[in-house]
């Protein structure tokens, strides 16, 4: 008889494919979108009127507005840094300087049609400006922070500010948070004031060269009240 028909082999299944010796990392999230702009508007900071008609804002998101109608409408102007601008100085209508966060400081000469982006070489929040002329100007923010400029905002230079002693007697300025700075020339150098947290006062005749505390009373509700802003007469002699 014939031999029996022979069996065909049984299929070969591959083996399951050996796992990774270094298995992939999980994927780079995707970076944090911008925080939205609040329902009402982004916070403004600050405002000046260059003239009866004339009126600039900054606040939050890079917003600078201009108004040609003494506020009755305002225009977006659209500047190069969306950082949260928290002060402007104005010389006159077309010449004038804005700062903000991350140590932004930027400059328009043709009526805030065109920015430039100046360079502070600081990245805290700067929360004044103010320009004395078109040459000499301060800015001030956190960590004791005073930039100051004698080149029209062209190069910026840090002074040493006063501060608070720690418990070793060593000036501390971590926590100092400058609100505002006031300058002026008064005939013989350049004086001015910077006021800040915890009653923080410091005054200068050197133009910055050298800040002084100023000591307020202690019995006062002042003494460690948080100061924002200052503001001296135009006849002030510069006498603390």
């Amino acid at each position: 008889p014939p031999p029996p028909p022979s069996q065909p082999p049984p299929p070969i299944v591959p083996s399951p494919p050996s796992p990774p010796l270094y298995p992939n990392p999980p994927p780079t999230p995707p970076p944090s979108p911008a925080p939205p702009v609040p329902p009402g508007g982004p916070g403004l900071w600050d405002v000046q009127a260059t003239d009866a008609s004339t009126i600039w804002v900054v606040g939050d998101y890079g917003t600078v507005m201009r108004s040609n109608d003494g506020g009755q409408t305002f225009d977006s102007i659209e500047v190069p840094r969306e950082a949260h601008l928290r002060s402007l100085s104005f010389l006159n209508n077309s010449h004038g300087f804005v700062a903000g966060d991350k140590g932004v400081v930027m400059r328009t000469r043709n009526d805030g049609w065109t920015w430039e982006v100046l360079v502070t070489g600081t990245h805290v929040r700067l929360n004044d400006i103010y320009m004395e002329n078109s040459r000499f100007g301060w800015t001030v923010g956190q960590q004791g922070v005073i930039l100051y400029t004698d080149s029209g905002g062209q190069a910026w230079q840090q002074q040493a500010s006063c501060c608070f002693e720690n418990r070793q007697s060593q000036c501390d300025r971590s926590f100092i948070e400058f609100q505002a700075v006031r300058t002026f020339d008064d005939d013989s150098w350049r004086t001015g004031f910077v006021v800040g947290n915890l009653g923080l006062v410091c005054y200068t005749n050197s133009g910055g060269s050298f800040w002084e505390r100023q000591r307020l009373p202690s019995a006062t509700s002042t003494s460690n009240a948080h100061l924002h802003t200052i503001q001296t007469p135009p006849s002030f002699n510069g006498q603390p």
